[in-house]
C-alpha cells in the first residue's frame, strides 16, 4: 500500500463515519462518469462493457472533444471499476491515458500533438451514492507526456513533460436539478515540467525548466445537460460556468534559446504564485499573481542583467462568443518594487547620477466591446479577416489608472474615450481625452544626461517638447497636459496637434 493509498482510506474511514452514508454500486459510478464527461462536450465511445460479479470492465475507452477545427482523443485500453464490499468503488486505470489532438481546416492539417499519462502508486476510490458520488484520488507520481508535431503552418516540433508528485486530489459530482454541480479540490508536494522544441534549420531551439513546490487547486462548474450543442459551449455561456484557482509555493523557471546567431538565457524565481479562473456566461476572466520575483538575464556577449520585482500581477477579462450588443472587458497590470542589481546600474551609471529607488508600473483599463466573429472557432475570425472586416466592434475605453514612479520621476494618466465612425475612416475611430500629470520630468532629462545616456542635443529637444505639449502645475517640476482624440482622427495635447 503506498502512502497515498493510505491517505484516501483514511478519507474513507472519515466519511463512513458521517452520517447519512450510502452506498454506491461500480454501474453508478461509470453512469456518473460518463455522463459527467459529456456534459462538458465529449463523446464517450466504449469498445466493450461486461459485468462479472462485482467489477464493471470497460475495454477500449476513447473520449472524443472537439472545439472548432480542434478534435482531441483520449484513449484508455481498459477501465476496471471494482466493488470493494463497504459500499465504495476502486476505480483502475490499465496502462495509461493516451491523447492525441489535430487540427484542421478543410482538411488541412494545422497542428497535431500526441500525449501519454502515466501513473505511479495511483489509487482512486468514488463512494457516496447516485446522486452525489465522491472521488477520492491518491498517487506518488503523475507523468504528462506530449508531443507536438512539426506541420507546414507549425513546422517547430515541440516536446514537454509534466510531473506532480505527491499528489491527491477529490472531487465531488453532485445532481442538481437538471444540472451536475462538480467540486474539485487537490494538491501536489512538487511540480515540475520542461518544453524543448525542435526547430527547424536556421532557428533557435528553445528549452524551458519549471519547477515548484506547495501546489493546490480548487474549482466549482456548473455542467448543463448532455446534448444542448457543445458541452463545453453551454458551460461557457452558463451564468454559473466555472471558476477555479490554482496556487504554487516557491519556483524557479529557466529558459534558454539557442542558434547560431547567438544565445538567450533567462532564470526566474518567486516566493508564491497564483492563478485564477473564471469563466461564465460567454466571458472569462483570469488573474495572475506572483511575489518575491528575481530575475536574470543573459545574451549574447553582454554582462548579466539581473534584478527583482517583489509584485508582479496581470489580469483580463474578455468576451469569448459573439454578441450583438457590447460586453465588459478589463485589463490590469502591476509590476512593484522593481530594483536592478548594483552591478547592473555599474555598467550604465557609475557615477550614481540616476536614483536608485525600486520603481513601480500600474495600468487599470476597462472597455467594452463586441466580437463579429466566434473568437473560439478559428475558421470564423479566419473568414473575418479574409473580408476585411474587424472581428471586434469596440463601444468605449476608460483608462482608469496610470502609473509610472521610476527614475525620480512619476507619470500619472486617466480617461475615456468613446469609438465613433466617421466619414473618412474604414473603423470607428476613438473620440474623447486623457489626462496626463507628470512629476520630476524636466530632473530626469538632467540626469539623464549627466549619466552619459541622454545626449545633450535630444535632452533639449526633450525640453522643448515637454514646454510645447504640457503646461507648468503646481510644485517645482509638475506639468499637466490633456491629450484630446477627435472625431477626424486628430490627436492634440493642450491643443498642439500631434496627429
Amino acid at each position: 500500500m503506498t502512502r497515498f493509498t493510505a491517505l484516501i482510506s483514511a478519507a474513507m474511514a472519515a466519511t463512513f463515519a458521517m452520517p447519512g452514508f450510502a452506498d454506491v454500486t461500480p454501474q453508478q459510478v461509470w453512469d456518473n462518469l460518463s455522463g459527467s464527461l459529456e456534459r462538458v462536450g465529449m463523446s464517450v465511445v466504449v469498445a466493450d462493457q461486461t459485468q462479472s460479479g462485482d467489477t464493471l470492465v470497460v475495454d477500449g475507452l476513447s473520449l472524443v472533444f472537439q472545439i472548432g477545427p480542434s478534435r482531441s482523443v483520449s484513449e484508455i485500453e481498459q477501465l476496471r471499476l471494482v466493488g470493494q464490499g463497504d459500499g465504495t468503488v476502486a476505480i483502475e486505470i490499465e496502462p495509461a491515458i493516451r491523447l492525441t489532438t489535430q487540427t484542421r481546416i478543410d482538411d488541412e492539417l494545422l497542428a497535431q500533438n500526441t500525449g501519454l499519462v502515466t501513473f505511479s502508486g495511483l489509487g482512486m476510490i468514488a463512494s457516496g451514492e447516485a446522486g452525489r458520488i465522491v472521488y477520492d484520488m491518491g498517487a506518488d507520481q503523475v507523468v504528462s507526456e506530449t508531443k507536438v508535431a512539426a506541420t507546414d503552418l507549425t513546422p517547430m516540433a515541440q516536446l514537454s513533460t509534466m510531473t506532480l508528485s505527491g499528489f491527491t486530489s477529490q472531487a465531488i459530482a453532485e445532481m442538481q436539478g437538471q444540472d451536475m454541480h462538480l467540486q474539485t479540490t487537490g494538491s501536489a508536494e512538487s511540480y515540475a515540467a520542461n518544453m524543448a522544441t525542435e526547430a527547424p534549420e536556421g532557428a533557435a531551439d528553445l528549452r524551458v525548466d519549471f519547477t515548484g513546490s506547495d501546489f493546490s487547486f480548487e474549482s466549482t462548474a456548473v455542467l448543463p445537460p448532455a446534448g444542448d450543442g457543445n458541452g463545453f459551449d453551454a458551460m461557457m455561456r452558463n451564468p454559473n460556468g466555472l471558476t477555479a484557482a490554482y496556487g504554487l509555493g516557491p519556483s524557479t523557471m529557466s529558459m534558454v534559446s539557442d542558434s547560431g546567431g547567438g544565445s538567450f538565457a533567462l532564470e526566474f524565481a518567486n516566493q508564491a504564485l497564483a492563478f485564477n479562473l473564471d469563466l461564465r456566461d460567454g466571458v472569462v476572466g483570469y488573474d495572475v499573481t506572483t511575489r518575491g520575483n528575481a530575475f536574470s538575464v543573459l545574451t549574447g556577449g553582454l554582462p548579466p542583467l539581473s534584478g527583482s520585482a517583489e509584485v508582479a500581477d496581470f489580469g483580463l477579462r474578455m468576451p469569448l462568443v459573439q454578441t450583438d450588443t457590447p460586453r465588459d472587458m478589463g485589463l490590469t497590470l502591476r509590476i512593484g518594487q522593481v530594483a536592478l542589481d548594483e552591478t547592473v546600474w555599474a555598467i550604465f551609471d557609475p557615477g550614481q547620477a540616476l536614483p536608485r529607488d525600486p520603481a513601480d508600473l500600474s495600468v487599470d483599463l476597462a472597455a467594452k466591446g463586441a466580437w463579429t466573429a466566434d473568437l473560439m472557432d478559428p475558421r470564423s475570425m479566419a473568414e473575418a479577416d479574409a473580408a476585411g472586416a474587424m472581428p471586434i466592434d469596440m463601444d468605449s475605453a476608460t483608462l482608469t489608472s496610470l502609473v509610472l514612479d521610476a527614475l525620480g520621476a512619476r507619470i500619472e494618466a486617466q480617461g475615456e474615450v468613446e469609438f465613433q465612425q466617421a466619414d473618412d475612416a474604414p473603423v470607428p475611430v476613438p473620440v474623447g481625452a486623457v489626462s496626463v500629470s507628470a512629476q520630476g520630468v524636466q530632473g530626469l532629462i538632467e540626469k539623464l544626461q549627466v549619466a552619459g545616456l541622454l545626449p545633450i542635443q535630444f535632452g533639449t529637444m526633450a525640453t522643448v517638447m515637454l514646454g510645447t505639449y504640457a503646461v507648468p502645475a503646481e510644485g517645482a517640476d509638475s506639468y499637466t497636459s490633456q491629450i484630446e482624440f477627435e472625431q477626424n482622427g486628430g490627436i492634440t495635447a493642450n491643443g498642439q496637434p500631434l496627429r
